[in-house]
């Protein structure tokens, strides 16, 4: 499902290409830094994050990313609005246009790679992998959302998707498929077998601390 705040941002961005010479549209992860890994970066993400805020809207605090074929492609970007009305307009505009919102201390949670911790750092020993969380009835009418465990800031272990009481998780598009080229797609594992692969797309907000969380999941 394609929400409105999606199309809402590309237009803004092609209006904003016709009105500068030459258009540069790497502008659209103007958050990423430009090393190494840049130009893969761009080539798997570039067409998901048009939701993601411009430069002129928000300061970038945080970026993680992975292009990890074992675990999961993503980009969790975190932004703090440059005027206090923009953060609650936009607010307002991703509560609109989601499809579903989650409390990030919810008792259950579909969230992708669930057994990370910011101590394993995606590698979980055979003792912190729990077999039977991986395909829980209550799972069943869920939309996947991010593990955000990276995040020293926000993240904490008494939540299931380990990000703070203080936000709300709010997906915007999720998909069930294949959405990476054949040599790069996961194996879904921990996921039940219904969300084997698939794409995420969403914004956790705390209102507490006006703050976003921007992510595109794909595995």
């Amino acid at each position: 499902m394609m929400s409105n705040i999606f199309k809402y941002k590309a237009l803004l961005f092609i209006i904003t290409c016709i009105s500068i010479s030459g258009c540069i549209t790497d502008n659209i992860l103007w958050f990423v830094n430009k090393d190494k890994n840049y130009e893969r970066i761009n080539k798997v993400f570039n067409k998901y994050v048009d939701f993601f805020p411009s430069s002129e809207e928000a300061y970038s605090l945080n970026t993680t990313w992975s292009l990890s074929s074992e675990d999961e492609y993503n980009i969790k970007a975190v932004f703090k609005f440059k005027d206090k009305s923009l953060f609650h307009q936009i607010n307002e505009e991703i509560k609109s246009n989601s499809v579903i919102k989650y409390k990030a201390d919810e008792e259950c949670l579909l969230v992708l790679n669930r057994f990370t911790t910011n101590s394993n750092y995606g590698y979980p020993s055979n003792s912190e992998v729990i077999d039977s969380l991986i395909n829980l009835e209550c799972y069943e009418n869920l939309y996947p959302i991010p593990n955000f465990s990276n995040f020293d800031d926000y993240q904490t272990n008494k939540t299931q998707c380990k990000l703070s009481s203080d936000f709300v998780i709010y997906v915007l598009d999720s998909k069930l498929g294949k959405f990476l080229p054949k040599s790069d797609i996961t194996k879904g594992k921990y996921m039940p077998k219904k969300w084997r692969n698939g794409l995420s797309r969403g914004v956790a907000l705390s209102e507490k601390r006006e703050i976003a969380i921007y992510w595109i999941i794909i595995w």
